[in-house]
């Protein structure tokens, strides 16, 4: 993906790296192992006539996926027009480079740009980078924004088994470093997660830490990628969901597509999982790759489905046809996520309405949504744990009805 480099000499290679190359130039490296980016991006670069691109800023390029490449032109256009932007800073150790921030008004794109300013008014792009200072958790979780992050196992005896107590439940937050976190621009992980809604993003690492631990158990790893979907609020989460169901990819379902492609493209084997929204977004990013013009093969990943908010066959169904294995589905009888939302189960409609407050307003032990659902028996255990007796008869009842022993 990046230029072959054949040179030994320190002053050479920083020559090469600051050599300049055209729109065209451009369009036709990427095209080499990317061919859908020529037409995608064709609508950028007619309007690129006054900049140039260092060896080093197509690299960068050649190293994103499809989604944050033309995030970053459709930026280089809107600098072309005013590269005198107010919210542009100087280099300190380099006095003539600028940066400037993304002008998204969205809380998706975090990238931004260094570049260089010639006294004719032409822009050279010399680099982009992740924006570390729209990265990693804010307070309040409105201001997080959609990106990748490396999470690292701190203990790693704290993990979920179908044998933990409701009281042992609050230590699996202690399991991940939700300190020590890493944005990354791609997948580097033989696992990876995409999370639900109402999740920032300390509670998205160790959770979807534990839903990887349940639907991989057995198998040891040590760090994973998280595909943070951010929270903005309970209703603003819900349109998301009903924007993607309308299959009109969201933001964050086109970049998920772009992932699960440039996954395919480097050959990594990836396990995934995706949980509640996740789901969602899953469903809509696998129908974005399929409408591409250019066949994608998805067989080096697997997918576990956890509780998610859409139709489990129609997302096995597009797998399929996408090569992306499902390794499962996940959730919990009385969840209305799945059952109701999703319309997996409307036949539950009565149990699901009885527990609907609790996937909202309950802890993570008693609501049957939030971890991945461990059997009948270990929920049943948890609700009695915690007090909860007439949720703990109702599934008691249950279980008497599908002969499950209690």
């Amino acid at each position: 993906m990046s230029f072959e480099r054949r040179v030994s000499l320190p002053s050479k290679a920083q020559q090469q790296a600051w050599k300049n190359h055209t729109w065209q130039y451009l369009k036709q490296h990427i095209t080499q192992y990317d061919q859908a980016f020529a037409t995608k991006a064709e609508q950028y670069g007619r309007k690129l006539t006054k900049t140039t691109f260092t060896t080093q800023a197509i690299n960068s390029l050649c190293c994103l996926n499809e989604f944050d490449r033309l995030m970053v032109l459709k930026d280089c256009v809107r600098l072309e027009k005013n590269p005198n932007d107010p919210n542009s800073y100087r280099n300190r150790l380099r006095p003539a480079m600028r940066w400037v921030k993304s002008g998204y008004c969205h809380g998706l794109y975090h990238y931004k740009i260094r570049y260089l300013l010639l006294p004719d008014q032409k822009v050279v792009i010399d680099d982009m980078v992740l924006d570390d200072d729209m990265l990693g958790p804010k307070n309040p979780a409105k201001h997080e924004r959609t990106a990748m992050y490396l999470v690292t196992r701190k203990d790693k005896s704290k993990r979920i088994t179908q044998d933990i107590h409701y009281d042992d439940i609050k230590s699996l937050e202690d399991a991940w470093d939700i300190k020590d976190i890493k944005p990354v621009s791609e997948v580097i992980t033989r696992y990876a997660a995409i999370n639900g809604m109402k999740n920032n993003l300390e509670k998205a690492m160790w959770l979807m830490g534990t839903h990887l631990d349940w639907a991989y158990r057995g198998q040891d790893f040590d760090s994973y990628t998280l595909v943070h979907n951010p929270t903005e609020s309970t209703l603003h989460d819900l349109w998301e969901c009903g924007w993607d169901k309308q299959n009109k990819a969201s933001l964050n379902a086109n970049h998920l597509s772009a992932i699960l492609v440039q996954v395919a493209r480097q050959g990594l084997p990836v396990n995934w999982v995706a949980h509640s929204q996740g789901g969602i977004i899953l469903q809509q990013a696998l129908k974005v790759i399929k409408n591409r013009t250019q066949t994608i093969r998805l067989t080096n990943q697997q997918m576990a489905l956890h509780s998610i908010g859409c139709q489990v066959q129609e997302v096995e169904r597009l797998a399929r046809e996408l090569g992306l294995k499902v390794s499962g589905h996940n959730a919990n009888p009385f969840d209305i996520v799945p059952n109701m939302a999703g319309g997996n189960d409307w036949s539950a409609w009565r149990r699901s309405l009885m527990f609907s407050y609790s996937v909202f307003f309950a802890d993570e032990a008693v609501s049957p949504h939030t971890l991945p659902f461990m059997g009948i028996n270990t929920y049943h255990r948890h609700l009695m744990e915690a007090g909860k007796d007439k949720r703990a008869r109702w599934v008691e009842r249950y279980m008497r009805q599908q002969k499950i022993k209690v």
